[in-house]
């Protein structure tokens, strides 16, 4: 579907719904977030369909991280549901932080959380570096928060920085 609207990803969205409310049971869904980078201006197009959303933290001296917070229900809810295709320019000295809630939701063996705010605290402490070094600091805050904890859910993490 993306290569009928390669640059609407809520229209991409609709099509998905649409084949999943065709071709599964109701109680099936899929939480989403497509985004569409352009490299060389830094433009990203995106839709949100449930999923956690991203952080964007500025390049800008003490500017705080945002959150990419423009959402639509979860794919295979309703029919004929709308998703918003929405448009973000990532600035030189920008990150963008995308990740399942396994992250924030990883806890300890005392059972606390992870949370947003360690999330936070470990880009803010590595923002200066490359986007696989920023992703690899908030694994090894991850990892050393659950110190040997089980992991109820999956971790994935993607790390954009624009140079």
């Amino acid at each position: 579907y993306l290569m009928e609207h390669p640059h609407e990803p809520g229209l991409v969205f609709q099509a998905v719904n649409e084949h999943l409310l065709r071709f599964t049971t109701s109680e099936q869904f899929v939480t989403v977030f497509l985004g569409i980078l352009d490299p060389s201006s830094g433009r990203l197009r995106y839709a949100n369909a449930g999923h956690h959303p991203p952080l964007l933290f500025s390049g800008a001296p003490g500017s705080e991280a945002q959150l990419l917070a423009q959402h639509g229900l979860p794919l295979g809810v309703l029919d004929e549901a709308k998703w918003e295709t929405f448009d973000l320019d990532i600035n030189p000295g920008d990150v963008v932080v995308l990740h399942t809630d396994g992250i924030p939701d990883a806890q300890n063996t005392a059972q606390e959380f992870f949370g947003k705010q360690r999330l936070l605290a470990a880009v803010q402490a590595a923002r200066d570096r490359t986007a696989e070094a920023i992703r690899e600091a908030i694994l090894d805050s991850v990892g050393q928060f659950v110190a040997g904890a089980d992991l109820a859910d999956d971790i994935a993490l993607m790390v954009v920085k624009r140079t």
